[in-house]
C-alpha cells in the first residue's frame, strides 16, 4: 500500500503534466536550448558561420542528452541539480595541526 493510498489523496494529484511526447520539465530544457540558441546566435559574426553551426548542433545534443533517462529513473538534468545542490563541506577532511600531535620514542631514534 502507498503512502498516499491512507489519507485519500486522489492518483491524479501526483500525474505529469504531458504534450504530445514531452513532460512539461523536459519540453522547459528543449524549449530553454533552443532559446539559447536564438539568443547566442546573435553574437556570432558571419565570418563564424560554421562555428555557430557547430554550436548549434552541440546545443540540440546537450539538450536531448539532458531529457534522456539514467539508470535511477531520473532525467539527466535532474541528476546534474542535485549534484549542484549537495553540500560542498561534506569531502572536505579536517587535519589535526603538527604542533598538537606527539612523537613516540621508538627504537629507531635511540642516542647513547
Amino acid at each position: 500500500m502507498e503512502k498516499y493510498d491512507d489519507y485519500g489523496v486522489p492518483r491524479d494529484v501526483f500525474s505529469k503534466f504531458k504534450w504530445y511526447y514531452f513532460y512539461f520539465p523536459d519540453l522547459a530544457v528543449i524549449l530553454g536550448a533552443l532559446f539559447g540558441i536564438m539568443i547566442a546566435n546573435g553574437y556570432f559574426p558571419k565570418s563564424q558561420f560554421f562555428n555557430m553551426v557547430i554550436f548549434d548542433i552541440a546545443t540540440i545534443i546537450l539538450a536531448i542528452f539532458l531529457i534522456l533517462r539514467t539508470n535511477g529513473d531520473k532525467r539527466n538534468y535532474h541528476i546534474v541539480i542535485l549534484y549542484l545542490q549537495k553540500e560542498a563541506k561534506r569531502y572536505h577532511r579536517h587535519y589535526r595541526s603538527m604542533n598538537s600531535t606527539k612523537e613516540i620514542n621508538t627504537d629507531a631514534n635511540y642516542t647513547d
